[in-house]
């Protein structure tokens, strides 16, 4: 596959002259390695002009760049070092950042499975502390008709409650039971 030595495009083997720029292909390259010393003007210009400089500095061995700007390979490889460096310092406090979230997010669970946990132990101790026949019989009923949708209503049937007294038991229910 030849390029041009011009523009740096493609060109097709049995082409005479470059389809993009008008180049000859006797002046092409065979993917061979071409040496150049190459300078890129980093300022005011835009990446097509760049890479157009570039390319016919490598086709006409002149520099791609305007009189009095410096953008050689040690400029290049003192800002990648530097931004290395830069990133190596930096991440000691990235990480710790990144620890002390972890370790607030651990914090907030340990304390919803806590408020889980004594939740439980306060209905159970409400369970256990219900007396009378119809404090068991509200308890046990409004538990296992609270997807229903009028629980308090097959509660009050069940357990053969006025309405002035599910109203009271509603309370008592609601106090004894909530996490709150």
């Amino acid at each position: 596959m030849k390029y041009c030595t011009k523009c740096g495009s493609q060109v097709i083997d049995t082409d005479k002259f470059c389809a993009d720029c008008g180049q000859p292909t006797d002046q092409t390259s065979n993917n061979k390695v071409i040496k150049a010393d190459l300078k890129v003007e980093l300022t005011n210009a835009t990446t097509e002009k760049t890479l157009k400089a570039v390319s016919s500095s490598i086709s006409s061995g002149t520099k791609a760049v305007k009189k009095g700007t410096k953008a050689s390979a040690t400029f290049l490889s003192r800002l990648i070092f530097g931004a290395l460096i830069l990133g190596v310092i930096s991440s000691p406090f990235l990480y710790s950042n990144y620890q002390k979230k972890e370790a607030e997010e651990h914090e907030r669970y340990l304390k919803r499975s806590a408020e889980s946990l004594i939740c439980a132990i306060k209905r159970k101790d409400f369970r256990e502390s219900s007396k009378t026949e119809k404090e068991m019989c509200v308890f046990t009923q409004f538990r296992s008709y609270s997807n229903y949708e009028d629980p308090w209503g097959i509660t009050r049937q069940e357990c053969g409650l006025t309405y002035i007294e599910l109203n009271k038991y509603k309370d008592w229910y609601i106090k004894g039971s909530s996490c709150h």
